[in-house]
């Protein structure tokens, strides 16, 4: 169903774009010439196929250009988005949820939902809220550190959004959940128990990031949380600034792109009301936009 649909195939081998080669960073030049054929509606590709040279034409539907300050003001931006919440919307099943194991992209779903200020999708995030409201399972071994954090990100969100006072208990249980779940030295690992594999006997920071901004958040709500927690929480990402990245997990502060690590406390701090903090890690960010494509990325971006 894409614009290539047809048109490329399983296995071209993709050369150029617009007789641009792709250079050392490809997702980046083929990004930028999707973007001008958003302005033209053709995407030129040249690609090798069994071993021959083709030049693809490929249709791409008009969108016009970016705003100079985009993504605000932006009607480029707005369509897209837009596009996405649709796109979910039909997706979504009637009992809010959604198929498919990555439990976590459901939060996101409905914090897409929520950002586009649109009432038409209020209706999606309430399904998916009393969704989770209704199959949340503290005790489960299904759903991890990473489900609870991202779903109380969501669950604050869409209570902030409408005031809606039902969904006030489950946010309380889920700040529980994560204070239960946390380590000694105040960030989060993968699961609630450290145990043998991937990193289990140590912190885990990009889940440990969400865990933290979770519990923010649902005390923003006006619910209870455990406070010796989320002090914890603060204390340890706080120790990073104006050090570094925000590490992996046991680490000393790194530095590169962080896959997410300095946006979540650039965002939290300003939720804090830590100015100094919140600017480090903002600047952090905005100086880090060519590491992007390094560690855990990939097609699940």
């Amino acid at each position: 169903g894409s614009p290539a649909d047809g048109i490329a195939l399983p296995n071209d081998i993709i050369q150029a774009v617009n007789g641009k080669t792709l250079g050392a960073e490809p997702l980046k030049t083929f990004g930028l010439e999707i973007e001008t054929a958003e302005r033209t509606g053709k995407l030129s590709v040249q690609i090798l196929r069994a071993g021959a040279k083709k030049q693809l034409s490929i249709p791409i539907r008009k969108l016009g250009a970016f705003s100079k300050d985009w993504p605000f003001n932006c009607a480029k931006s707005r369509a897209i988005h837009i596009d996405a919440c649709e796109y979910l919307a039909r997706i979504q099943n009637t009992d809010g949820t959604f198929d498919g194991k990555i439990h976590v992209g459901f939060a996101l779903n409905g914090l897409t939902w929520l950002a586009s200020d649109d009432p038409k999708y209020l209706e999606n995030a309430r399904r998916l809220a009393y969704g989770y409201r209704k199959y949340f399972d503290p005790e489960g071994t299904s759903t991890t550190n990473w489900g609870w954090g991202y779903m109380g990100m969501f669950m604050a969100e869409y209570y902030l959004k409408t005031g809606d006072r039902t969904i006030l208990p489950i946010c309380e249980t889920i700040a529980d959940t994560l204070a239960q779940s946390q380590m000694p030295c105040g960030s989060w690992g993968h699961g609630p128990y450290p145990g043998l594999g991937y990193v289990q006997g140590g912190n885990l920071n990009n889940c440990g990031l969400v865990c933290w901004i979770a519990m923010v958040l649902i005390k923003e709500t006006g619910a209870e949380v455990n406070e010796t927690a989320l002090a914890k929480a603060t204390k340890f990402f706080s120790r990073f600034a104006f050090r570094g990245t925000v590490p992996y997990g046991d680490h000393r502060p790194e530095f590169g792109g962080g896959n997410g690590k300095n946006a979540i406390p650039g965002v939290c701090f300003t939720i804090l009301g830590d100015k100094p903090k919140s600017e480090y890690f903002a600047r952090m960010v905005t100086g880090s936009y060519r590491g992007r494509t390094g560690g855990h990325t990939g097609g699940f971006m």
